[in-house]
């Protein structure tokens, strides 16, 4: 597909290549990227209005995208079919269905910040691509609620191949070419693993009810929930609810928490077992169990990447604002919980402060480090 669509789609490339530029350079993404690319992304959707109000046709307007202008989420009539005047296309209705992804989005990114996952100026990015880039940009997979759930799917997925390839490139490169550094990075990679994998194991067991969860609560829920907010598409559903779950990972540190969690999904296993249906069954067993591994493969990787192959041991006055600093290093701070509970605070996904790297210094250097 091409158009006057891709004059926002290439600026929305263009401020995620600075905002990399930025955050490689400087290790920051500026605020005024993000407003210039928000003011942008409602320029866009004035445009579109005005554009297609003077006789043009752009995104709704275009053939075969007339459901990007109805409120209802059932497919709108094409051109050539009729239709009542309730269901045309109208640039009303486009703007919900694009404040409506916005707000998604900026949940979304919250969320992920929130739980550590990105950080602050990643989450800021993906709210202005999600108001920046027209609906039509995700044609070849679309979710009508939250059309910008596919740039959020194909983020992790990028990353993860990533990680995937650095891993495999180290790998052969210590083969063919050894060198010390390495040499002990992998040792100390085997190591993590060993002393993290009961953490890898209740983290499997917990995902996998979380899905449990998510299933059961989706069958009782799932009328409710399409006919409140007309979301026909799982994965915005699945989304939504895993954020409301998402603490029971936390909870099962707790040893009863543990064995309730393991031993309702024991039940929900032998229950599909039993009573297999056309909803439930082995095969969904497998899936839960094939994503449930697949995200513990993911938080795995990239915790190695963060605390092994991503270090870099510097000076304490070669120390900067958002940093971030490496688990050996919160180690040795835990050795004074009141640096870390009083004067430095909680350190965010975005690193360091710089109130917090000053205090840090004068800790290490009065304790001698």
């Amino acid at each position: 597909m091409t158009g006057i669509e891709v004059v926002p789609q290439s600026l929305g490339i263009a401020i995620s290549l600075v905002c990399a530029l930025t955050d490689a350079l400087k290790g920051k993404i500026y605020n005024a990227i993000i407003l210039g690319g928000l003011v942008a992304g409602i320029l866009w959707l004035m445009f579109v209005g005005v554009f297609n109000g003077i006789g043009g046709h752009v995104e709704y307007a275009k053939e075969g995208f007339e459901e990007l202008g109805v409120l209802s989420f059932e497919s709108a009539p094409r051109s050539d079919e009729e239709g009542s005047q309730d269901d045309a296309p109208s640039f009303l209705a486009y703007t919900v269905r694009v404040l409506a992804n916005f707000a998604l989005a900026v949940v979304a990114g919250f969320a992920l910040w929130w739980f550590g996952l990105w950080a602050a100026g990643d989450a800021k990015l993906f709210m202005v691509l999600a108001l920046l880039l027209p609906l039509s940009t995700y044609h070849k997979a679309f979710f009508p609620v939250f059309p910008s759930y596919v740039l959020l799917f194909n983020t992790f997925a990028f990353a993860l191949l990533g990680l995937a390839v650095e891993f495999i490139f180290r790998f052969f490169r210590q083969l063919i070419k050894p060198t010390e550094h390495e040499k002990t990075a992998m040792k100390e990679a085997l190591s993590w693993i060993k002393a993290h994998k009961g953490e890898m194991v209740l983290g499997f067991f917990a995902i996998f009810f979380i899905f449990v969860a998510i299933k059961t609560l989706r069958m009782v829920t799932r009328d409710a929930i399409s006919n409140m907010l007309d979301i026909k598409a799982k994965p915005v559903v699945y989304f939504l609810l895993f954020l409301f779950f998402h603490p029971v990972t936390n909870l099962m540190r707790r040893k009863t928490v543990l064995i309730a969690v393991v031993g309702l999904s024991a039940l929900f296993v032998l229950f599909v077992l039993l009573f297999p249906s056309e909803g439930l069954n082995i095969r969904t067993v497998l899936s839960m169990t094939g994503f449930a591994l697949g995200i513990v493969l993911f938080y795995m990787t990239y915790s190695l990447f963060l605390n092994i192959f991503d270090f870099k041991a510097i000076s304490v006055w070669e120390l900067k604002p958002r940093m971030i600093l490496a688990r050996k290093t919160i180690e040795v701070l835990k050795e004074d919980m009141d640096l870390l509970n009083k004067k430095m605070g909680e350190i965010g996904a975005d690193g360091l402060t710089s109130e917090q790297v000053e205090v840090l210094r004068r800790w290490w250097i009065d304790r001698g480090k």
